[in-house]
């Protein structure tokens, strides 16, 4: 009888697992690889600035995502977890409930659109990401509210497509960034932004009308909680506010999940509860005290793999743990400027590649999709070149 092994999610965690876990495991011919994501594609978050502005292909069907055909996307919502089965919205097999050897939490965080898009099938996606390039073309200013990196990102690519647009960024504290950043360097990455013409707006919280969406057009000038103007605008994008997508496991909020709803996990991302040692969990849903990033998940998808396969052959001893380590974070501002933060120091366009394509060529080989349609031909945009010490190339 076939054994599953169940991922539930189909984001950056999902996908990255899926291609080294079906190698991992292709000579276990009675386990099967079941990823449970409602959406029919996958979403390239890291690009979502630029297709907020550009035509970009961010929207990667799952269809070639499995090599081998036991394997399959279940294109269903996970609503509740047992121990050893998952209730789904949709049947499968002919049941809501799908039983599994092993399971993977990899559902991550919810976002604000356009940073992420919640539409089910590929045209709606599209349309709704059309519908805010229009947006975004027909305003002549625009605010942006949050100054982490995705709302930074998002200045830097209305920039360089529109050069006379009014663009305010508007960050609820002293210095945009986290505070695990260091001063030093928040304070290099404003003049980055205001150097691009850029207004910044620093230590107000904005009032939000009630029901508005993500992506709006005010009908009155912007305010702060202390009652301050801060700018008439024509179109508002929120680019703060995220959450784990854990709503479906609160009937486990008291075992497996934080206080603040994320999964708590053990060294080696095995479940933190007493039973769960067959459930593993990582990405942004994952309980880790490090910054929300793709490339930590990369470090991550390894030691689950190891694990996992370990624990298929009967093996617990040895098992590999995960350690919380910031290696680097690439801030993009369009496709040729950037910012590359890393423990020996940060870096400016010289050594900041992902501008160039957002890894959306990468991505969609990942995934086994093809090429993108819509790749614009300037993405080979010629950078800064190297500075001629590592002093210079700090600050």
């Amino acid at each position: 009888m076939v054994k599953n092994i169940v991922i539930i999610g189909g984001g950056y965690a999902g996908v990255m697992l899926v291609t080294k876990l079906e190698r991992s495991i292709s000579k276990h011919q009675d386990y099967r690889i079941i990823m449970i994501e409602k959406k029919t594609y996958f979403y390239h978050i890291i690009a979502a600035p630029r297709a907020a502005v550009e035509d970009w292909d961010v929207l990667i069907p799952y269809t070639h995502l499995f090599k081998e055909s036991k394997n399959q996307v279940v294109h269903a919502t996970a609503m509740h977890l047992n121990k050893h089965s998952v209730i789904l919205d949709t049947p499968f097999e002919g049941s809501t409930e799908l039983p599994f050897d092993y399971c993977i939490l990899a559902t991550g965080i919810k976002y604000p659109i356009p940073s992420k898009i919640y539409d089910i099938d590929v045209a709606d996606g599209s349309s709704r990401m059309s519908h805010i390039r229009s947006m975004v073309a027909k305003a002549e200013s625009i605010m942006v509210i949050g100054g982490g990196a995705a709302g930074i990102e998002l200045t830097g690519e209305i920039r360089e497509n529109y050069k006379n647009k009014k663009i305010v960024l508007v960050h609820n504290h002293d210095h945009l960034l986290q505070s695990s950043f260091s001063i030093k360097d928040r304070e290099y990455v404003l003049e980055k932004v205001q150097k691009n013409n850029i207004q910044v707006i620093l230590g107000e919280k904005v009032v939000l009308p009630d029901g508005v969406p993500d992506v709006f057009v005010p009908e009155n000038p912007i305010m702060s909680e202390k009652g301050t103007i801060l700018s008439t605008v024509d179109l508002v994008m929120v680019a703060f506010g995220n959450n784990a997508d854990t709503d479906w496991l609160q009937q486990h909020r008291d075992t497996i999940l934080s206080p603040k709803g994320y999964i708590r996990v053990k060294p080696t991302l095995q479940v933190d509860a007493v039973g769960y040692e067959h459930i593993y969990a990582l990405g942004d849903a994952a309980d880790l005290d490090e910054l929300k990033l793709a490339f930590s998940i990369k470090r991550q998808v390894p030691v689950v793999v190891n694990n996992l396969v370990q624990a298929i052959q009967g093996g617990h001893t040895s098992m590999d743990e995960y350690k919380p380590k910031f290696l680097k974070m690439e801030i993009t501002l369009g496709k040729s400027q950037g910012i590359l933060m890393t423990p020996l120091g940060t870096f400016g366009n010289w050594a900041s590649k992902k501008g160039r394509d957002q890894l959306t060529k990468k991505l969609w080989k990942m995934m086994n999709a093809g090429q993108p349609s819509k790749y614009p031909a300037d993405t080979n945009a010629v950078v800064e070149h190297p500075p001629t010490s590592f002093h210079q190339a700090q600050l």
